[in-house]
This record gives structure tokens, C-alpha cells and sequence, in this order.
């Protein structure tokens, strides 16, 4: 199942746009968390993460949503390959982009 991530790090940044470029896209469940924090204080990706089965795939717009800290976002994708899950990111044409 596709499992969308959006994180709108702004008061001002609606994650509205983020989260209708990844329903279109498929995703059956879109998460969305306000926060400015690295991944460390990112409860609802966390949250997500944790959620995710053998099989699924986390869709985010850019990997940037994730983390912008290459170590963070290492974690992260360790965990995503813990969970026996993928990570994919929307290209700039709104396709899927498989990652790794």
C-alpha cells in the first residue's frame, strides 16, 4: 500500500498541496505532521514508520520531507528497510521514484 508523508515545516505552509499531489499519486493514507525538527523530533513519522508493513511503500514529495541531514535520513531508511518497507518520491512531473 502507498502510505504518504507530508511535513509542513511553516506556520504559513499549508500542507494541503502536498498532501493532494500524494492522493493523486495513489496513496491510500496520507500522514501529516507540522514540524520544523529533525527526524528525531518527528513524532507522527514515527508514528508512520511504525505503522508501515512488509510490502509498503512511504511516498513523499521530496526527500527533504524526510530530512535534509543525510545521517537523519540514513535512519530513516534503515528503518524503512527494517520494516521490509520502500521509499518512494514524487518527481517534478508527479510520477513515483523509487529510492535506493
Amino acid at each position: 500500500m502507498l502510505i504518504g508523508s507530508v511535513r509542513s515545516g511553516h506556520g504559513l505552509d499549508s500542507p494541503l498541496p502536498q498532501a493532494a499531489r500524494l492522493i493523486a499519486a495513489g496513496c491510500r493514507a496520507v500522514f501529516v505532521e507540522m514540524s520544523r525538527g529533525d527526524h528525531l523530533n518527528r513524532p507522527v513519522l514515527h508514528r508512520t514508520i511504525d505503522l508501515l508493513r512488509s510490502g509498503d511503500v512511504l511516498v513523499v514529495e521530496d526527500l527533504d520531507r524526510l530530512s535534509s541531514n543525510p545521517l537523519h535520513l540514513n535512519i530513516i531508511l534503515r528503518r524503512l528497510e527494517d520494516r521490509q518497507a520502500s521509499l518512494n518520491v514524487l518527481s517534478f512531473e508527479d510520477e513515483l521514484v523509487p529510492v535506493r
